[in-house]
């Protein structure tokens, strides 16, 4: 009986002193990539604080909360934007992303592009039949002009498709896990840029969609306007939700402007259950001839406009759901 109780007594010890083991392997399973690595010194009003999975938040020391060029280039490249893919974005963008932080996620981008003509056919508009919807085109002014009372030039191939001022792609920002260590949270970035007004000014959309096991928690948009190269404006838009799954943003083209830029962020989670699964958000921006702007329809990664005349561009990015 001695000895029996001896074997119980040292078992509950043994399973005693495993508890408090397995309990701080999963904290320290939690709290291993918040910790900060480094502190990175950009100059006497910034450093950056560098998580261990790569992330990085700023360190302000001035009271406006602003970045110079020169700062949001150094926080990007040490988010870990490319030099060249710095140079491909627009300066709203760069500010948006640089000022909320994070490490920038490997994706691939598939864009393309549309032409919705007064027939209601949506024909895609590649390089090997630019030519043919130029013509295309050019068949309609007159339809498309009378419509809208305007003249009838709606501008050639060379100023519309093969050096057309619309440039629009998304992104993917990891920002970290839920506090329960649950959850990875993503910011889902897509931007409309026009780098000169379009020759039609009217109301344009940008909308967006993401998977069913993604849940937003968080939507803004910010329409970023270049007076002149140094006087801009930025206003604050105001997001429609769209569903679960998907939200849009429209703005309109009044008034004189050098180029205009809007960018809309959403905040989504997704289970750490999906690590290591594909990632993907999808978005649709219309650029109408006409008064009418379409309505969309939104599912899990998709998206759909009404009837419209005018350009379409569409496009999709994909990631690898991690931490890393």
């Amino acid at each position: 009986m001695k000895k029996l109780s001896k074997f119980l007594l040292t078992i509950s010890a043994a399973l005693l002193l495993l508890v408090p083991v397995t309990v701080n392997a999963q904290e320290n399973a939690i709290n291993e990539e918040d910790l900060s690595i480094d502190n990175i010194i950009i100059d006497s009003n910034l450093s950056l604080d560098k998580k261990a999975d790569g992330r990085v938040y700023l360190q302000m020391r001035n009271s406006d909360n602003s970045l110079t060029v020169s700062q949001q280039r150094s926080v990007l490249e040490e988010m870990g934007f490319s030099k060249k893919e710095v140079e491909e974005m627009s300066p709203a963008l760069i500010q948006e992303i640089s000022l909320n932080g994070g490490k920038k996620v490997d994706t691939q981008t598939t864009i393309k592009q549309y032409y919705n003509s007064t027939d209601g056919e949506k024909y895609p508009v590649t390089n090997e039949n630019r030519k043919e919807i130029e013509a295309l085109r050019q068949k309609e002014t007159g339809v498309v002009n009378k419509t809208v009372a305007q003249s009838s030039n709606i501008g050639t191939m060379s100023d519309v498709y093969q050096e057309y001022p619309f440039t629009g792609t998304g992104y993917v920002i990891y920002r970290g896990k839920t506090s329960n260590a649950k959850e990875f949270i993503y910011d889902y970035y897509n931007t409309a840029f026009w780098a000169e007004s379009p020759y039609y000014k009217y109301i344009d959309k940008l909308a967006s969609s993401w998977q069913s096991f993604a849940t937003s928690v968080g939507r803004e948009a910010k329409l970023t306007t270049w007076l002149s190269p140094q006087l801009s404006n930025v206003n604050e838009k105001q997001v429609t939700i769209e569903g679960i799954n998907g939200s849009s943003v429209k703005f309109d083209h009044s008034g004189l402007y050098l180029s205009k830029n809007l960018v809309l962020k959403e905040t989504v989670t997704i289970p750490v259950s999906y690590k290591g699964l594909t990632g993907k958000h999808i978005a649709k921006y219309a650029h109408p001839y006409t008064l009418l702007t379409p309505s969309v329809t939104v599912g899990p990664i998709s998206l759909s406009f009404s009837s419209y005349i005018g350009d379409e561009w569409d496009w999709d990015v994909t990631f690898t759901i991690d931490s890393k």
